[in-house]
């Protein structure tokens, strides 16, 4: 197999210059490293596949892999990750959404450094959301106990089967804060200093020889999208494994470019969340029994 220093894997699903995007800044990243990027189109159904195909055929470190079903955030990940797994020789792969720009130029080289002086099976950097301006990384410190998830799958489920009410109560909660100048604060202060087994953000993966030896996917293959942050920290650390988040790695992410651009009402957009993530919680509710 082709020995190299790096490998990506990036999903796409339909938001083709969120991808072309996504690309440049990888490619402005690498300064000497040799590296190889694993597109996996999700079967887009604008066709934006075919796109990438041929506007990176020429690209001698870019493959293109399309899927013939769309197989949802982890099984989509999988399938890149397997590509590479099975056909180059290396220590990293990372794993990254389409709407995340790396633009620090030394991200990979600083992710081989960190790992030669705490050695991890998965690495988080510091994730800043334009979106909602806060920094994303590590979503929280430890896994959740099984008590605390069933009191989330609770809230899901009311969700699901009351959301119009559940918009109304959130509409007055804003309003009341509005006029009461109440100020809310979402930031995320962790971020600041390293951490060790936290749960990690999804939108940016990197995974190190360790993680790669024994994992033939980088996802648990039973879900379909959401949760897989506290399935796979929950995984990791069962197994022995070390997560690491690291402030000395960032990056910019843009967020749910590729949702929005199927739900376009936010009501079937939000059902269709919650269903999904209530999926996924039942997978890690039963790991968490075991």
């Amino acid at each position: 197999m082709e020995k190299i220093d790096f490998a990506i894997v990036v999903l796409h699903y339909q938001t083709l210059e969120m991808t072309k995007l996504c690309i440049w800044a990888l490619q402005n990243s690498f300064n000497d490293k040799k590296f190889k990027i694993v597109l996996v189109d999700n079967c887009s159904p604008n066709q934006t596949g075919r796109d990438l195909i041929n506007l990176y055929k020429d690209c001698e470190n870019i493959n293109v892999i399309l899927s013939e079903e769309n197989l949802g955030f982890a099984n989509g990940n999988n399938l890149g990750y397997r590509f590479i797994r099975e056909n180059y020789d290396t220590d990293f792969i990372a794993v990254i959404n389409n709407d995340l720009l790396i633009t620090q130029h030394d991200f990979f080289a600083k992710a081989s450094e960190i790992y030669k002086e705490e050695p991890y099976w998965v690495l988080g950097p510091d994730i800043y959301s334009l979106r909602s301006n806060i920094h994303q990384n590590p979503t929280r410190l430890s896994v959740l106990s099984l008590s605390q998830l069933e009191e989330i799958k609770k809230t899901t489920r009311y969700i699901i089967n009351h959301y119009n009410l559940n918009v109304f109560r959130q509409i007055m909660g804003n309003l009341k804060n509005k006029f009461l100048k109440r100020k809310i604060t979402t930031q995320n202060d962790l971020y600041q200093k390293s951490h060790v087994n936290p749960v990690l953000h999804g939108a940016c993966y990197i995974y190190s020889k360790d993680f790669i030896k024994k994992r033939e996917n980088a996802f648990n293959p039973d879900t379909f999208m959401y949760f897989e942050e506290e399935i796979l920290a929950h995984e990791v650390i069962n197994s022995g494994g070390k997560l690491l988040y690291s402030p000395l790695l960032n990056c910019i992410h843009l967020e749910d470019i590729s949702s929005d651009s199927v739900f376009r009402k936010e009501k079937n957009k939000e059902i269709w969340k919650h269903k999904n993530m209530l999926k996924s919680m039942e997978i890690l509710s039963k790991e968490l029994s075991e």
